[in-house]
């Protein structure tokens, strides 16, 4: 709104407009708020925080997660970082505690109750879907009678496991 002001006017001196500017702003309709500043108000103030946010002023936003339910960490990426592999981990976590505010945390545990240390925002975690109960396999490292010794990916060496043969699949 100011620049299609300074450019009818030739000018870009604000100093002597800035009552003007002011004045124009606050009594334009404001697609965030759905009304103009200059109508908002004590009275309104609730509205406004819901139509800005969602959720009412003094509430928190609903947790997208609970606890028992599993999730995966977003893996650390350097700012110009692009690739085509998962930005998430391999590893799966579960939800031990809610931290309802705005925003939400959460603490996580591995699978194996270790607990990770920490609190993790929502947009840190994602939630992995229970019908996939298929771990992938970075390598097969020793094998016996009807058994293999596998190493998972996206774990460590702690969790190597003997495993029966006949439950590996080979998925594409």
């Amino acid at each position: 709104m100011m620049w299609k002001y300074f450019y009818s006017r030739g000018t870009y001196d604000w100093f002597n407009t800035i009552d003007e500017l002011t004045n124009n702003y606050n009594r334009t309709k404001h697609s965030s708020i759905l009304m103009r500043p200059a109508d908002v108000n004590k009275s309104n103030k609730d509205q406004v925080w819901t139509t800005l946010y969602g959720y009412g002023l003094g509430e928190f936003p609903l947790p997208k997660f609970r606890v028992d339910d599993t999730v995966r960490i977003t893996k650390y990426k350097n700012i110009f970082t692009k690739g085509y592999e998962a930005n998430f981990t391999e590893e799966i976590f579960k939800v031990v505690k809610v931290f309802r505010g705005d925003p939400n945390m959460y603490e996580i545990e591995s699978h194996d109750g270790e607990p990770i240390i920490g609190k993790f925002y929502e947009e840190e975690l994602s939630a992995v879907n229970k019908k996939d109960d298929v771990y992938r396999i970075e390598k097969i490292l020793r094998k016996r009678k009807g058994m293999v010794l596998v190493k998972w990916l996206g774990y460590d060496s702690k969790h190597n496991s003997w495993i029966p043969e006949g439950n590996i699949k080979d998925i594409e």
